[in-house]
């Protein structure tokens, strides 16, 4: 490792961000989206975030 020149110096504090969906589609425990009245929209699925799965509360 190199030694510093002479400063002055200057920091900025860096934080991480994380991106999710806030919500996402509504599903039922196999994955299969829901409708507003909970029925399955046959043959549509979600998977990874887009579905209803926020901070560990799963299936709205």
């Amino acid at each position: 490792m190199a030694a510093f020149a002479k400063g002055p110096y200057y920091g900025i504090l860096n934080r991480g961000t994380i991106f999710m969906t806030q919500g996402g589609v509504k599903t039922d425990i196999g994955m299969r989206v829901v409708d507003s009245e909970g029925r399955w929209i046959p043959g549509l699925y979600a998977a990874g975030e887009v579905h209803a799965v926020n901070e560990g509360k799963l299936h709205k």
